[in-house]
């Protein structure tokens, strides 16, 4: 928002893209107000700061109501009408990204800093200790949401989940080139299927990854390239008449239409299925400890993902075991 065309594209991201839909990513996820509140947030900020935002704007809300101190109805009045006029048509747009929210994150802060400060308020013997209690609570969401914070930004450090499949493939494709004499000499290619042009979730095994943006520059690379690269969509016939020797796909390609349970893709994943299959994935975790740290009840949302995004390999034929077959 520092210029005009940071600004225009805020515009265009949250009020124009965020209605004209995203393919299958947030069909079927039912009412977007309960999507942003259950599964958005959470994995932002965590379920205790998500508690103690909403529990303050409440207590902000009740407290101004007759309070002499205007700056206290101002505060109540600005942050309310912000948080809402924000949220609620938000709620009925098609497309549900967490980054949407960012815009709450400070009046969420504020939030929950104003509870604790009408904590410290009260009087009383009693209310002094519920007021410690309450302390103490607030300081244990502080440090859970502090390492909520740790965890998302290990996502963000090595290794990748497609640099370590890039890495195998190609030690597998070293190994595979090495078998015969006829691939050393470059009369075989090894053949990698995909479900379409390589795109950000797609390993680095070619140079090109812009998706329609890099199409025909693309094409020309892979007339020389020493990989040859088939797309087949959701489709097990091309699949299967391509015969390759490696199916690699992301989460982000299948897992929404397996979700939606759309027949194609079922039947191409039931058919893999029999395959052995090799699979790169990182969850977020906390240094030192090794084990994925979980702070929402739900999967992280889809663009918070997009720095560590689940790869499968399917090894269909090696070439010393010509698995592939019919349906």
């Amino acid at each position: 928002m520092t210029s005009p065309r940071s600004g225009a594209t805020f515009y265009w991201e949250t009020f124009v893209h965020s209605r004209i839909g995203h393919g299958y990513v947030f069909a079927n996820t039912g009412n977007g107000h309960w999507f942003h509140l259950s599964v958005n947030l959470p994995a932002a900020i965590g379920l205790p700061a998500l508690a103690a935002a909403l529990l303050g704007g409440i207590a902000v809300a009740l407290g101004a109501i007759g309070n002499p101190n205007g700056l206290v109805r101002r505060t109540a009045v600005v942050t309310l009408v912000f948080a809402l006029a924000y949220f609620v048509p938000l709620g009925f747009a098609q497309v549900r990204f967490a980054r949407y929210l960012m815009p709450l994150l400070p009046v969420a802060a504020l939030w929950a800093g104003a509870l604790w400060a009408m904590l410290a308020q009260r009087p009383g013997k009693l209310v002094a200790i519920g007021r410690w209690l309450w302390r103490m609570a607030l300081i244990a969401v502080a440090l859970f949401t502090f390492l909520c914070g740790i965890a998302t930004a290990h996502l963000f450090a090595p290794p990748d989940p497609r640099d370590a499949t890039a890495e195998w493939f190609r030690a597998f494709a070293e190994k595979w080139r090495t078998q015969t004499s006829e691939r050393m000499a470059g009369a075989e290619q090894l053949i990698v299927a995909l479900h379409d042009l390589p795109w950000f979730y797609t390993p680095p095994i070619c140079p090109l990854n812009g998706g329609k943006k890099t199409e025909s520059a693309f094409w020309s690379w892979q007339m020389t390239a020493p990989v040859r690269f088939v797309f087949i969509g959701d489709s097990l016939d091309d699949l299967l008449r391509a015969r390759p020797h490696l199916f690699i796909a992301s989460d982000y390609e299948y897992g929404d239409r397996l979700r939606l349970r759309l027949r194609d893709s079922q039947l191409l994943y039931r058919w893999l299925a029999r395959f052995p299959s090799r699979t790169f994935r990182k969850d977020p975790t906390l240094p030192l400890l090794g084990k994925p740290f979980r702070w929402s009840p739900k999967p992280l949302p889809h663009d918070m993902r997009y720095v560590n995004p689940t790869v499968k390999v399917f090894l269909l034929r090696d070439g010393e075991n010509e698995r592939l077959g019919e349906r």
